[in-house]
């Protein structure tokens, strides 16, 4: 994007007959226009506000109309724009464009009126390519949520577009919130899909950004904040085709430090998910925000949306509650809170002041420590691991941009203006402290990251030659030795560390995109720390943390499975850090093979253990730096095979469990062969038994298989309480194949 530089680029446009030529609209007001491909750029004309569609004339590519808040045409194909306004409203918000093929003349604009609040300016045509335009309609409010158009409500700062059929003229659609459709040239405009399905129209989520018809299929296709809808029968109805693409936008993630792979999300406009590692469930609405998952209880989770309503579940993110409703003020779009490093009773949170809870995981109740008098918001805070009552918070006032306390817990904390020793006048966005040093301190401002090595009294810039765009996030690796840590940025993630003099990227198969929130799950026992980066279009990216080259390894290693059957074999997985070079396993006692072509030196071994009993196992490691090594006691349990395959159970010697319709609460230990998995580790949920029928208003059988009463015991799965699309497993104790069998497929 040679010429142009770092902006921001609102619409791009390809010759329809030379692809080579391509005109953008970007941040600045600017025009850009290139003839080799998007190689170079000219800025061939300044609108003097943003300007947000571009379209050419369907049979004159010379002509090109261009929007923002006013409207501009062109007649050499973006070399030179003269602005129009006969017949059209000024000044407005903002202008979506359509034209068809039909009528290649007639161009219609959507306009948003200019307060922003409530007011659709209306639909214009002109039909002598943009001269002059009359006005379709200005009612009702097309840009509002309600189903009748009634409401004063509008988005025109941030979602309008406009499409008009190839093939009839008449017939265009208008989004904003929801779409709208006219037949008549604009007069009437009827509502064609609404974000909640209501009014007789198809439910099709908010916000709308393009609708473009294809000239393929001649489907309308539409871009929201929910991904990508289309209709192939005039909006009756809309069907959504986004599963498979990553394209979340991801404000926040909260990472687990128990369980691997679980993490809760805060998408814009897409609520609150969570993910296993294999799949994600939706659990709060509307735009989601900072996360957290309880690093020491799982079953506590914390969710927000807009201006700091924090919400806590307290059964594994299956049901949320507000928790901030006392608080008479409000936050910031994303407002930060956080749990105390070494008190996760204890969170605090960041709206117009900061706020306290002691007992976060029972109350409701918060204390008052700031007396900021103004409504601006708090943008940051950050406590010290090594010292509770160190904190450090930035806040969007100006003079009032960070602070400091040496004594969070106390009733009336104490806090000290640090804002003149900022090194940039704005308030820090991110925050990190050093996690044995309480003193030792880094923000993100601008483009740059600093450090202070004295509570924030003084700063050095740190930077060294990270690229001159918007520096996000910052995250310290707490277990590292040589103090490594990761940048996020507009685009990419680098690192460093002290051994080295400058930052490295750090990018492999990441895709050029925003990083919003930097995280780091630990595991030293399983040697799987990981690095996870929520992406502002792409979707949630983890990666192992990165090996610097000068460390000796750090044995570890795991099984999948550690109960097993006489005779089975298990791969012993290496797991360990830092790129060992060698290996060397050796196993206790000595009544086992290795199986599958390898042996005590393979990376990953296979071992057949022959006998019952417990099996300790050692793995020794080393790299040009050093080595190590582990051993893990009784760590495969061999189990005799005990049963024939003959074994039934009818489970009559059961009692009763799970008598709720909560099955992620319930859990059931069987006294038989049978026991169910551990929740989380292979399934959701647990077997559970029962007699005469289910607690979830009589759906379950009301006598037993076996003997055919209601006092008869047998094994369900609940699918009410929040249980649909959930697992429950069974594992049978190890059993002797001696019969043999005849399938056939009937």
């Amino acid at each position: 994007n040679t010429g142009m530089g770092n902006r921001t680029v609102y619409e791009i446009m390809l010759h329809p007959n030379n692809p080579r030529i391509m005109l953008a609209s970007t941040s600045g007001g600017g025009f850009w226009r290139s003839t080799d491909g998007g190689e170079s750029w000219l800025n061939t004309h300044s609108f003097g506000s943003n300007c947000k569609d571009i379209v050419f004339h369907p049979t004159n590519p010379d002509i090109v109309y261009a929007a923002g808040s006013r409207f501009f045409k062109s007649t050499d194909n973006g070399l030179t724009f003269t602005e129009v306004n006969s017949g059209l409203p000024t000044p407005v918000c903002r202008i979506a464009l359509g034209v068809s093929q039909n009528q290649p003349d007639w161009i219609y604009l959507f306009a948003g009126g200019a307060t922003g609040s409530g007011s659709f300016e209306g639909i214009y045509r002109s039909t002598d390519a943009g001269q002059n335009f009359s006005v379709q309609t200005t009612t009702p409010n097309i840009m509002g949520y309600n189903t009748s158009g009634n409401d004063d409500k509008d988005q025109c700062f941030y979602d309008m577009c406009l499409s008009v059929d190839p093939n009839d003229a008449n017939t265009l659609y208008a989004g904003s919130v929801n779409i709208w459709k006219s037949t008549d040239g604009g007069v009437t405009m009827n509502l064609a899909a609404h974000w909640t399905g209501s009014g007789g129209a198809d439910d099709v989520h908010a916000d709308h950004h393009d609708l473009q018809y294809s000239p393929h299929n001649g489907n309308l296709y539409n871009a929201n904040d929910g991904g990508i809808h289309f209709t192939a029968d005039s909006g009756v109805t809309w069907e959504e085709i986004s599963s498979g693409l990553y394209i979340a936008q991801v404000y926040k993630i909260g990472v687990a430090q128990i369980t691997e792979d679980l993490v809760i999300n805060g998408y814009q406009d897409n609520g609150t998910a969570i993910n296993n590692g294999s799949s994600f469930r939706t659990e709060i609405g509307g735009d989601g925000f900072e996360s957290i998952i309880d690093p020491v209880d799982e079953n506590f989770m914390y969710g927000a949306i807009y201006y700091g309503d924090i919400r806590r579940s307290t059964n594994g993110g299956f049901n949320f509650s507000s928790i901030t409703s006392s608080i008479p003020e409000s936050g910031a779009w994303v407002s930060p809170y956080f749990l105390d490093p070494n008190d996760v009773n204890i969170m605090y949170a960041g709206l117009d002041n900061i706020w306290r809870n002691d007992d976060v995981r029972n109350t409701n109740n918060w204390t008052k420590l700031t007396n900021f008098t103004s409504t601006k918001n708090m943008k940051d805070m950050k406590m010290a691991l090594s010292n509770s009552d160190l904190m450090y918070a930035s806040r969007s006032e100006s003079g009032n941009f960070f602070f400091r306390t040496s004594n969070a817990s106390a009733t009336s904390p104490s806090w000290t203006n640090l804002t003149s020793s900022l090194p940039e006048s704005s308030a820090p966005k991110d925050i990190e402290v050093s996690p044995v040093d309480p003193g030792k301190l880094y923000i993100a401002m601008g483009s740059s990251i600093y450090l202070s090595a004295d509570s924030g009294n003084s700063w050095t810039n740190i930077s060294g030659t990270l690229p001159d765009i918007s520096l996000n996030t910052i995250v310290l690796d707490y277990e590292s030795p040589n103090e490594a840590m990761y940048v996020g940025m507009d685009v990419g993630i680098y690192y460093k560390d002290n051994t080295m003099a400058d930052w490295v990227l750090y990018n492999d198969s990441l895709p050029n995109v925003e990083i919003t929130e930097l995280e780091i799950h630990y595991s030293p026992t399983e040697c799987s720390s990981k690095l996870y980066a929520g992406t502002y279009g792409q979707g949630l990216w983890t990666s192992d943390l990165k090996d610097p080259g000068n460390q000796a390894p750090v044995a570890c290693f795991e099984a999948v499975r550690t109960n097993i059957c006489v005779s089975d074999f298990v791969t012993l997985t290496d797991k360990s850090s830092f790129s060992p070079l060698s290996w060397s396993w050796s196993i206790s006692p000595n009544t086992y093979n290795y199986v599958n072509g390898t042996d005590s030196s393979s990376q990953y071994p296979a071992v057949q253990f022959l006998n019952n009993g417990n099996y300790s196992i050692t793995l020794v490691i080393a790299n040009s730096n050093g080595t190590d090594s582990i051993t893990k006691n009784n760590y495969v349990s061999v189990l005799p095979a005990d049963y024939a395959c003959n074994y039934t159970e009818n489970f009559d010697t059961q009692v009763a469990c799970g008598t709720s319709n909560s099955c992620e609460l319930e859990t059931c230990i069987l006294s038989s062969n049978w026991a169910n998995l551990t929740n989380g580790n292979g399934d959701d949920i647990d077997w559970l038994t029962n007699n005469a029928q289910t607690p979830s208003n009589s759906t379950g059988p009301t006598v037993d298989f076996s003997d055919g009463t209601s006092s008869g015991m047998y094994l369900y799965t609940e699918a009410s309480g929040g249980c649909t699309e959930t697992t429950a497993i069974l594992e049978s104790g190890c059993i002797t194949l001696n019969q043999n069998y005849n399938f056939s497929v009937r």
